[in-house]
């Protein structure tokens, strides 16, 4: 469980880029009002992509808007949660994933958007 989303981050952050996936990464990336929470270039299967993440410990409705407002700005939005929530996402809040983002990427013909439940982060 995780206090703050600072915590969230720092975790994730450390578990994603062990191994240098992100070739450059701005926390609080200034593309939208607002900021994004982390923004990265990776080279992705021999291509360049950006991927845009966010990270929430509450207010579930907030991060959805927050990720699809990313949408113009990168390749793949994701949004970050803690595992104790992914039930919470997926009996509340999945009716607007489904319709919401998925008319929003045929409408921007945006590669992909992801949501990460933070189960694979190892704390000590």
């Amino acid at each position: 469980m995780f206090l703050t989303e600072k915590e969230l981050k720092d975790a994730f952050w450390k578990s994603y880029n062990n191994k240098g996936r992100a070739v450059k990464w701005q926390f609080e990336c200034p593309v939208r009002e607002g900021n994004t929470d982390l923004m990265t270039l990776e080279k992705y299967q021999e291509n360049w992509q950006i991927n845009a993440f966010e990270f929430k410990l509450t207010d579930i409705k907030k991060v959805l808007l927050q990720a699809e407002g990313n949408l113009p700005y990168c390749n793949k939005s994701w949004i970050v949660i803690p595992e104790e929530k992914k039930d919470v996402i997926l009996n509340r809040y999945m009716n607007y994933w489904i319709k919401n983002i998925l008319e929003l990427l045929e409408s921007r013909q945006v590669e992909d958007t992801q949501l990460f439940f933070s189960q694979s982060l190892n704390r000590i």
